[in-house]
């Protein structure tokens, strides 16, 4: 296992290089490490008062490990968690067990996530411009990590607000039954995902986005075929990183675009999930 995952970490770091052409300066031994955080681990692990300290003391944990990238998601299952304006804050979806709107809060912690993070909204101290501007002050980088289609329990029962609004863009199987999760052959879907990545580059600080396809593989319904699925996303990627270039442009700095896929390219085309050659090529 340990064996599996090393591997795995250094295919995203891999692509990291590929994808932006990046390189750390004068060092041809050392290979950076990337550190991917869940959505919502920070809030769960923290005091009942979360506060600007508290988020600088886990980067700076990260420092002392040597860690060169901090990857942080903040999109998870269709629902932003940072103060968006294109799409569905978490503590504002009505759906949503953390918000304050859903009547559902399931335990304290998750009361806690939602009132920490409105309480440091006010107090201007966003969770992730302070991340950002903490990582920096490290000389470190920071991701914006999307979870690309989570299918965890909950996102099952309580799919993505763009499935609400239209549950035929639902993953199916060839008879017809829901799998749960988007289908990305429909194209709103797509603009669904992309904006926020259009947000997260054009106006945070970020270093680049890291779209964790694992989360959880499958995009697209049973019937579509492999040909089909690899076109579409080689496609969406393309409108990613020229995105990501004329924000970089107007920021006067490359942004990194990393992916999380399986960790052969066999595997990936056995799945149609995409082609990475065209990807890192792009």
């Amino acid at each position: 296992m340990e064996n599996v995952l090393r591997r795995g970490i250094a295919g995203i770091v891999l692509l990291i290089f590929l994808l932006s052409g990046t390189s750390f300066a004068g060092d041809k031994v050392h290979r950076p490490v990337l550190y991917n955080e869940d959505s919502d681990s920070f809030y769960l692990h923290a005091p009942e008062r979360m506060d600007r300290k508290y988020l600088e003391d886990l980067v700076q944990r990260l420092a002392d490990a040597h860690v060169d990238i901090f990857s942080q998601v903040f999109y998870d299952g269709g629902h932003c968690f940072y103060d968006t304006k294109v799409g569905v804050r978490f503590d504002r979806d009505p759906d949503y067990k953390y918000s304050p709107a859903s009547g559902r809060f399931t335990d304290l912690a998750a009361w806690t996530m939602a009132t920490n993070f409105q309480r440091l909204l006010a107090q201007g101290e966003e969770p992730l411009k302070v991340f950002i501007q903490a990582t920096h002050a490290r000389k470190m980088m920071f991701l914006a990590c999307l979870r690309m289609n989570d299918r965890h329990d909950f996102n099952v029962k309580h799919p993505p607000l763009v499935v609400r609004q239209h549950p035929e863009f639902a993953m199916k199987r060839t008879d017809g039954t829901v799998v749960a999760g988007m289908d990305f052959q429909h194209a709103e879907v797509r603009d669904f995902v992309f904006r926020p990545m259009q947000e997260l580059a054009e106006n945070y600080d970020v270093d680049g986005l890291e779209l964790d396809w694992m989360r959880w593989v499958q995009m697209f319904s049973e019937g579509v075929l492999k040909d089909k699925r690899k076109s579409i996303l080689n496609e969406f990627h393309q409108r990613i990183r020229k995105m990501l270039d004329e924000a970089g442009a107007r920021k006067g700095k490359r942004l990194l675009l990393s992916v999380r896929v399986p960790q052969t390219l066999e595997e990936c085309d056995a799945m149609g999930l995409m082609s990475l050659l065209t990807y890192a090529r792009a």
